[in-house]
């Protein structure tokens, strides 16, 4: 499954952004999901051959789920993807009431399968990738790392700034080690921002969040922490690139990025279903 999933991907045509790059980062990927029962997935198989497959990683906390495909590889593309769906549909715990997909713009086939399926408000994000630069930039004013009396501080500004994304505050807190980290700005007790960074299961660095009370925005904070995040990444965890997502109308933070090294890898469309 990881192997179909990562040849499809190298097409723009077929690709899942959600579903990630590289045979093995993928099935680290399903690995971890599996081992929480929080992903799942429909197949077909012809003649012993797997041939297509629909997945979904979910939280039923949340109730939501992230949608995996559709990779088909039959003639019969969109009957095959629509069968698929339909069992996936019945393999979901009933408290998912959301799906989302992230395509590669150029995978029109896919977008319009799921427009036909009742998805809807589709929005443009771009992917943006920072390869290791050979002299490191570090920040003038490196910021912190969360310390632990600035756990509940944390926790309210992530949930005020982001009230609706896939993780809250609590989730980052309960993943931090080695490999995820925040980092913070703050002022006495006061928290002004935050960066959520972490290392993937394929060794890759993320930027994951980056956070900025409203009254402190258009400071250089987020700057700041940023380069923070990046330091991290290449200097102390040796990765080869750092990633992040934003959605297209986010203009300031794209040029953000731009500035400190970023450019655009893929530019993926996503919408929604929700019953």
């Amino acid at each position: 499954m990881a192997g179909l999933i990562a040849r499809q991907n190298q097409t723009p045509e077929s690709q899942c952004i959600h579903s990630g790059e590289g045979r093995e980062s993928i099935l680290q990927t399903m690995l971890k999901w599996q081992a929480v029962s929080e992903i799942c997935f429909a197949i077909a198989v012809e003649e012993g051959r797997l041939v297509g497959l629909h997945g979904a990683e979910f939280d039923e906390e949340l109730a939501r789920g992230w949608l995996w495909g559709p990779f088909v590889l039959v003639e019969d593309w969109t009957g095959v993807a629509g069968d698929l769906l339909v069992k996936l549909l019945e393999m979901l715990p009933p408290a998912v009431r959301r799906l989302d997909f992230f395509l590669h713009e150029r995978n029109r086939r896919g977008l319009r399968f799921y427009l036909d399926h009742g998805f809807h408000s589709i929005q443009t994000s771009h992917v943006y990738v920072a390869l290791r630069p050979p002299v490191p930039i570090a920040p003038s004013e490196p910021c912190q790392l969360l310390a632990g009396d600035q756990a509940e501080a944390f926790r309210t500004l992530h949930d005020s700034v982001f009230p609706k994304t896939y993780y809250t505050g609590q989730d980052i807190l309960d993943q931090l080690d080695g490999d995820h980290q925040v980092f913070v700005c703050s002022s006495g007790k006061d928290l002004e921002g935050y960066v959520y960074a972490n290392v993937d299961e394929g060794g890759e660095g993320y930027v994951e969040f980056i956070g900025v009370r409203a009254e402190l925005r258009g400071r250089g904070l987020g700057k700041r922490l940023l380069l923070t995040a990046m330091d991290w990444l290449f200097s102390v965890k040796s990765v080869a690139q750092v990633g992040l997502t934003v959605s297209d109308d986010q203009v300031n933070a794209r040029s953000l990025y731009e500035k400190v090294g970023f450019a655009i890898k893929y530019t993926g469309l996503s919408a929604r279903k929700e019953w």
